[in-house]
């Protein structure tokens, strides 16, 4: 649980302005495929048992545009930052997990949404507990974007909680969930397009 899981790197391009006293801003492009994406749910299979459906992610069509305002002093460091990510899908007609089929083509797809993570951040530094203590804080906030908030290094994150076991052998509740990117359900009773996951 967590932000962002860049265990392996992301490949980027950034650029990054000094202005002085320790303030800085960064812009860049990240490559959205390993550690931005979750899953875009088209539920016209069906919901199983753990609420997914059928993942229709499409491939990337453009990167993630990132950014940053940083200032770092010796009383701390204050940062906000920024994500664009576009959540894009395959089509609305679709097989058994996701594969395409005679009919999915011409059945179109719905349009493209930009989502997005903003997240603030407060590093407070010196305190008079002791030398080297310091305050870290951050707060993320994410439409479309869920690896953001919630991260793991592999695939979609999913999720199981289970109750005591006040019976031998068996839990006295269970709950499980998923995350995703969006969702959508195709035709005249749909959605009318991608929903963002906020």
């Amino acid at each position: 649980m967590g932000g962002p899981d860049y265990v392996t790197g992301v490949n980027n391009i950034q650029y990054t302005a000094q202005f002085g006293n320790g303030v800085s801003a960064t812009i860049g492009l990240d490559d959205p495929t390993v550690f931005n994406r979750t899953a875009v749910w088209n539920i016209a299979n069906g919901i199983n048992a753990s609420g997914t459906g059928t993942n229709a992610y499409s491939g990337v069509h453009a990167p993630d545009i990132v950014g940053n305002i940083r200032v770092d002093q010796a009383w701390g460091l204050f940062q906000i930052s920024g994500m664009a990510h576009l959540v894009s899908a395959t089509y609305n007609t679709l097989g058994a997990g996701g594969s395409a089929t005679a009919l999915s083509e011409i059945s179109g797809h719905p349009d493209d949404k930009w989502g997005g993570a903003v997240t603030a951040a407060l590093q407070i530094k010196n305190l008079p507990t002791g030398a080297g203590d310091d305050i870290k804080i951050d707060a993320t906030y994410a439409k479309g974007a869920t690896k953001a908030v919630i991260s793991t290094s592999g695939a979609t994150p999913n999720f199981a909680m289970f109750g005591s076991t006040g019976v031998a052998g068996g839990y006295q509740s269970v709950g499980l969930g998923n995350s995703a990117d969006g969702l959508y359900l195709p035709g005249a009773a749909g959605t009318g397009g991608i929903i963002l996951t906020s």
